[in-house]
């Protein structure tokens, strides 16, 4: 009897150590040995979203937190959860940079959840572990960044032929940075890649040579085939890229681009000097509108009772030229409302009553500039939108949507104003058409000096003839002795006449890229010139030194070296790019 229990017990024992035996090795093998960096990829490549893991969340938190579990049995729950949370949702593929930049992080052995960059990351895991310093992250993790984000730009920078950006910024202080960009041609149509940036006493002509030439060099843009560069067209660029300049001397080859933006620029702030009234009572609506969300309700609410449909152009001076003048546009139709509203308002201060006196007494000149920019400066947003396109090539267009400005200009200049401009101004004193007419000669005479200075203007002029809608306006004769483009008058005369026949069957709507792309055998010398011309960049790029970004490091205090802070910009600009 003693010996049949004693054998139902070790039955019992095999059985259980068996079940035991069988649930270890299904969970050894959904939990297979992994490495941070695994871990970090499969985070990143299949993140659920929070109303997925939401109902893991408490179960996840005791994982991953819990003080009780080796680091190896958390990175085995965490991704346990994981896989679950994956099979109920399907994911997006994420940014190549973003997975590199995680693999980089993950090879020097700092944890996800010590990562400041990817919190988010951080939180959707359930971790609750307190994040380092910025000098601690630098210290740890910038070097593998800095290789991985040299390794993507060599990848990106294989094509010869490309464009160089430079952008500019100085602060308050003095201090001023050069940053460098480029845009190989087979990456036409989206943003250019940073490639680096120094810090300068000031901007003047020899530093910033000096700047250029070190960042080419370091940068290995010498051994690309530069076709232009591209700058912001302030005095010190101008010099540096002179012929006997940084341009000359190193990129004998390249064109030199001042932006066409900054330039139309010159001429907007022309207006916004030149209209005293109206630049003063846009800063009183930005002192009152602008600072008051109560006063702004109110007029909302008064233009609905009026069955009005418009919106405050509330604006200001360090908003730009280009928002000053669009917001300018819309204030013709605001001052008899305004008026009345502002007598009818209970708001009480000496701010409020000089904006009422504003409106009273200046009445009638206000209503005319208003009008007379409503008017007249149309021209100068549009040609601004247009300059704003991208993913589409411009160049052809440019010479054209300048030379129309001009011809505005110059026709109200010689004519009567507009017929609103002219209606308020028999109301007004007669100074003041003067100097409406001031103002577009003025503009007249900066447009002029566009087209006599700017070094890339007969290249401008020339690349019409890369537009099939636009050859015969052009014509052959004017072709073969521009040198703008240098190679257009070497192609064969056989070429050029096929030209001319396929470009009469272009359809209207034609996509130069794909209608370039589809000649490319027909077409063997032209297309080649077309693909650098065509895409010929005419404005800056979007700059890595706006508000809240470069200068706002505090190198000492955040534990940077200036070259980390270099860095960490470039990450950031070029991070959605490689």
């Amino acid at each position: 009897m003693f010996e049949q229990k004693e054998a139902l017990q070790i039955a019992k024992t095999s059985e259980s150590m068996a079940n035991q035996s069988r649930r270890s090795t299904k969970l050894s093998q959904r939990c297979s040995s992994l490495t941070l960096q695994d871990e970090a990829h499969a985070l990143l490549s299949h993140s659920c979203s929070p109303d997925v893991c939401s109902s893991k969340g408490s179960q996840l938190r005791k994982q991953v937190s819990t003080s009780s579990l080796r680091p190896e049995r958390q990175t085995r729950a965490m991704q346990l959860n994981v896989s679950r949370c994956r099979r109920s949702e399907s994911f997006t593929v994420p940014d190549s940079i973003m997975v590199t930049l995680l693999q980089a992080l993950a090879q020097t052995g700092v944890p996800l959840s010590e990562a400041k960059f990817f919190e988010a990351l951080v939180r959707q895991a359930g971790a609750k572990r307190p994040l380092p310093s910025i000098a601690q992250l630098y210290r740890s993790f910038l070097p593998a960044l800095r290789r991985q984000h040299e390794l993507a730009l060599c990848h990106s920078l294989r094509h010869r032929d490309a464009f160089v950006f430079l952008h500019e910024a100085t602060t308050d202080d003095g201090q001023a940075a050069l940053g460098l960009s480029l845009l190989p041609l087979n990456r036409l149509g989206q943003s250019p890649l940073l490639l680096g940036i120094e810090i300068l006493e000031q901007l003047s002509h020899p530093l910033v040579a000096r700047a250029v030439a070190r960042m080419l060099s370091e940068g290995h843009v010498l051994f690309h085939r530069v076709l232009a560069v591209v700058t912001s067209g302030g005095l010190p660029m101008i010099q540096a890229f002179a012929a006997n300049g940084i341009l000359g001397a190193v990129l004998p080859a390249a064109l030199h681009v001042p932006c066409l933006y900054h330039q139309l620029e010159l001429v907007m702030e022309l207006w916004q000097d030149k209209l005293e009234r109206l630049l003063s009572l846009q800063q009183l609506l930005e002192e009152t509108f602008g600072r008051r969300p109560s006063l702004r309700h109110r007029y909302s609410l008064f233009l609905k009772e009026h069955e009005l449909k418009l919106s405050l152009p509330v604006s200001n001076r360090q908003a730009g030229p280009e928002i000053w003048l669009e917001k300018a546009t819309g204030l013709a139709e605001h001052l008899p409302v305004l008026r009345e509203f502002v007598a009818t308002d209970e708001v009480e201060g000496p701010i409020m009553a000089k904006l009422q006196s504003t409106l009273v007494e200046n009445d009638k000149e206000l209503m005319a500039e208003a009008t007379f920019v409503a008017e007249h400066a149309q021209g100068l947003l549009a040609m601004a939108r247009f300059l704003h396109q991208t993913g589409e090539p411009l160049a052809h267009q440019i010479y054209g949507e300048l030379d129309s400005l001009r011809i505005s200009f110059s026709y109200h200049l010689d004519a009567r104003l507009g017929p609103n401009t002219e209606q308020h101004l028999a109301l007004c004193p007669p100074q003041l058409a003067k100097e409406f007419r001031e103002i577009l000669a003025q503009s007249l005479s900066r447009l002029e000096h566009l087209f006599d200075s700017h070094p890339a203007m007969p290249t401008l002029k020339a690349v019409r003839a890369l537009d099939p809608k636009q050859l015969g306006a052009v014509g052959w004769s004017q072709i073969e002795h521009d040198q703008g483009i240098p190679g257009l008058s070497e192609v064969p005369e056989m070429e050029w006449f096929r030209y001319q026949h396929l470009a009469e069957a272009a359809p209207a709507d034609i996509s130069l890229p794909q209608w370039w792309e589809a000649q490319a055998e027909q077409l063997p010398v032209l297309s080649p010139l077309a693909r650098r011309y065509l895409w010929l960049p005419v404005c800056s790029p979007k700059s890595p030194f706006l508000p809240g970004g470069f200068f706002n490091l505090k190198v000492a205090e955040d534990g940077f070296t200036e070259e980390g802070a270099r860095l960490l910009c470039m990450l950031r600009y070029n991070r959605k790019l490689l």
